[in-house]
């Protein structure tokens, strides 16, 4: 959960819109999920006031994302899955 959690934040980020595109983007149904754990980690980072930290890790995981050749994981998971 938090792979697909971090994996639903860096694609919102990379991409923009909200966490449910982002989720739908990657394959994840949050329908049947509901996104709870994201809920829950956007809770304990602003408790713990990490926000910010965990933001800027997200940004430099982009960047580096960015800087690398292009690969469609969604296209590669769905050729994998046949």
């Amino acid at each position: 959960m938090r792979r697909r959690t971090a994996s639903v934040f860096l694609v919102r980020r990379a991409r923009g819109g909200s966490l449910a595109e982002a989720a739908h983007f990657l394959g994840i149904n949050p329908e049947s999920k509901r996104l709870g754990y994201t809920q829950l980690l956007n809770r304990r980072l602003r408790i713990s006031g990490t926000v910010r930290d965990f933001e800027q890790a997200l940004d430099a995981i982009i960047a580096e994302i960015l800087a690398a050749p292009a690969i469609d994981y969604r296209n590669r998971r769905e050729a994998l899955s046949t």
